[in-house]
């Protein structure tokens, strides 16, 4: 009786012997999954801040390519010429410009001509909308528009769906009107210039909100390029700003780890401690 009592004794503390060691083996496994995963975290989150810092360089290299091309210029803009004293002042800008220009939010610069005051009265009140609907039907149902007052009807046009919020929109206006010119037999020509000049100030605005930086950028070079009175200055001013905003959102991400990961390593390591 007190040998089997015996080996009954041993069996139970052989088995509770071996209870601990797969007890404390499970535990070893535990920790060692949450320091590979731990690990495995930490991989991946310094793997993100390179790939973060590999498209910030990227944006870098674009923005400088970008003041690059802007020096070469399009080629419609190299080709201009100087003024000609015989060619009558452009009517594109009204004659206050050299003083005082009127701007509608530092985006349009009133021309005063008969086509376009109404329209631009309305927007100068507020209403953008209605401004567009103005210069949309004059587009299509006057029949005395000439050519370059036409296009300018269109960069206005433009200038108001920028102020509306449609900034992709207003750029796909604007580049059927730099085409338009492109392909003229006088680019030239002051207020052809000038319309260049106008519209590329109003894509620069629109990639700026858009926070294309690099297209931004370029875009106010070649509006700073055509000299179009007024806008050449706002144009400098903008792309200063670009290149500003460019480097406040790049040390914001600088800033700005990717906190979910972090969590994440703190927890498993308060789990191993």
């Amino acid at each position: 009786m007190l040998s089997k009592m015996g080996v009954l004794f041993r069996k139970r503390r052989k088995n509770a012997l071996y209870a601990q060691i797969e007890e404390r083996h499970s535990h070893w496994e535990v920790e060692k999954l949450t320091a590979a995963n731990s690990k495995l975290r930490l991989d991946l989150h310094n793997a993100r801040m390179r790939s973060a810092k590999l498209k910030r360089q990227v944006a870098m290299y674009d923005l400088l390519f970008a003041h690059i091309q802007s020096r070469v210029g399009h080629a419609a803009i190299d080709n201009l010429e100087q003024d000609d004293p015989s060619q009558p002042p452009s009517p594109l800008v009204s004659p206050k410009t050299d003083s005082s220009p009127q701007w509608i939010g530092d985006l349009w610069i009133c021309s005063d001509s008969d086509y376009l005051k109404a329209a631009e009265n309305y927007w100068k009140d507020g209403d953008p909308h209605t401004a567009l609907t103005i210069v949309d039907n004059a587009i299509h149902t006057n029949p005395f528009l000439s050519v370059v007052e036409e296009l300018h009807c269109r960069v206005f046009a433009a200038a108001a769906l920028h102020a509306t919020g449609r900034y992709e929109t207003s750029n796909a206006h604007l580049q059927r009107v730099l085409q338009t010119i492109s392909i003229g037999p006088e680019p030239s020509y002051r207020p052809y210039r000038d319309i260049m000049g106008i519209a590329y100030y109003i894509e620069g605005r629109n990639f700026l909100e858009l926070e294309e930086f690099d297209k931004a950028f370029w875009s106010l070079s070649r509006a700073l390029k055509t000299q179009t009175r007024g806008y050449e200055i706002k144009a400098g001013e903008f792309q200063t700003k670009t290149i500003e905003d460019f480097t406040r959102k790049e040390a914001c991400e600088d800033a700005a780890p990717d906190a979910g990961s972090l969590r994440l390593i703190s927890r498993n390591k308060e789990n191993l401690d």
